[in-house]
């Protein structure tokens, strides 16, 4: 199988990236990071479908009624209570909505009763205050372990790349949505941090060909650019495979009625283009400059002490 060649000089490879944050920031500036309403609340419908023999047809109705409306139907659900069945629909708030006139239009549309449509209700935000915060602390030491762990098994270059990778990614990802609007819930930052995991998995194979490559003598000499190119190949086939199961199930996902379910597809699909673009690529390019620089500092650690001895 042909070598693929990942090296590109770097900048050629950081302009796409910061490319994609101005943009992802720009968006957000003018028009809002869109959230789901897990983090911004919304409005629940209940319609109370005890004794119907035709709920799709009533649940196909009553969600193209509330979207041509403009209330995004982010979920719908079937609930018990009382010895009634319910559906729920979860909707994005939007203040312009007449709801009175959405009621009135669905129990035309479905032949129901307008008793059995309950009232518009507000439903908070279901995260706390204070998650934020906690989420951010929690990355940031994260990120301090993944570090300190990439500088014990890699040394200070392998550690930074570790480090540098992961927000790479994150930022990628999260840029990605924004740019696209798609909305952001528990499921999809779930799938960001997925996406840091693929491209910590990329980077720690490509790291450990690497080293191991390092600690072979053999008769040809390669270079450190010509060790990470190569090692990167040798991880590509099993990584591809991965990948291409988590589109397939991206594009099923996609391919749902429920905004919410589309969300997590597009947001897999991300993930995958973020993890790849910076496990392979990026790393590619970028870990040869982390190794020149320790190396800078190792000679001028030996010119300082001509008996220090760089650790193998």
């Amino acid at each position: 199988m042909k070598k693929i060649n990942f090296k590109a000089p770097f900048k050629f490879l950081i302009i796409p990236f910061i490319a994609v944050i101005v943009i992802a920031v720009t968006i957000s500036l003018i028009f809002g990071f869109r959230l789901g309403t897990e983090f911004s609340g919304g409005k629940r419908l209940l319609v109370n479908i005890t004794g119907q023999t035709k709920v799709a047809d009533i649940r196909g109705k009553t969600s193209s009624i509330l979207t041509a409306n403009g209330l995004t139907v982010e979920s719908i659900n079937v609930s018990d209570s009382n010895g009634s069945s319910y559906l729920v629909f979860i909707t994005e708030n939007n203040k312009n909505a007449d709801f009175d006139a959405i009621r009135n239009k669905i129990a035309e549309k479905t032949e129901l009763d307008i008793s059995l449509i309950g009232e518009f209700e507000s439903i908070a935000s279901a995260i706390p205050a204070n998650s934020v915060l906690l989420t951010s602390i929690g990355l940031v030491l994260v990120l301090a372990a993944i570090f300190v762990a990439g500088v014990i098994r890699y040394k200070l270059a392998g550690g930074g790349m570790l480090a540098v990778g992961a927000v790479a990614t994150i930022l990628t990802h999260l840029s990605l949505l924004a740019i696209t609007r798609v909305p952001i819930g528990i499921a999809v930052l779930t799938s960001v941090v997925t996406s840091a995991i693929l491209s910590l998995v990329i980077m720690i194979s490509i790291l450990e060909s690497v080293r191991a490559k390092l600690k072979v003598v053999t008769g040809e000499q390669q270079t450190e650019n010509d060790m990470i190119n190569d090692s990167a190949n040798e991880n590509l086939m099993p990584i591809a495979c991965f990948c291409l199961f988590v589109l397939a199930f991206a594009l099923f996902l996609i391919f749902t009625s429920l905004i919410s379910t589309r969300a997590i597809g597009f947001s897999l699909i991300f993930g995958v283009i973020s993890g790849g673009y910076v496990g392979f690529f990026l790393t590619t390019s970028l870990y040869p400059i982390f190794l020149e620089i320790a190396n800078i500092r190792a000679k001028l650690k030996t010119t300082k002490n001509p008996n220090y001895k760089k650790k193998k």
